[in-house]
């Protein structure tokens, strides 16, 4: 198990690090959706409760489990912070982390 020290542990960019990667994004590239996918800006890149998915065109979407509405695709301005991601990559850590402040 991992063992976290100090926030820099823990937090990157004011967020929690994620364990999760979505098998969606990691099967389909850039080249293959024709637009730059999703940057580690975007909060739901990582987050457990995002739903990603490829229609075999040149998009790919994202519906949030959390929030029950598309948050990435089709001209959807990208979620940078979030509560509910959040709240769901802290259930995936290890027990033992420091609580934040």
């Amino acid at each position: 198990m991992q063992e976290f020290t100090d926030d820099d542990d823990f937090m990157e960019n004011g967020r929690l690090k994620s364990p999760h990667s979505s098998p969606t994004l990691e099967h389909v590239g850039g080249d293959s959706i024709g637009e730059p996918g999703p940057g580690d800006e975007v909060a739901c890149r990582d987050c457990p409760a995002a739903i990603w998915y490829w229609k075999g065109s040149d998009r790919i979407f994202c519906f949030c489990s959390a929030m029950h509405e598309k948050t990435w695709g089709s001209g959807e301005q990208p979620v940078e912070f979030c509560d509910a991601r959040e709240q769901e990559v802290a259930k995936m850590l290890p027990k033992a982390r420091p609580q934040r402040s």
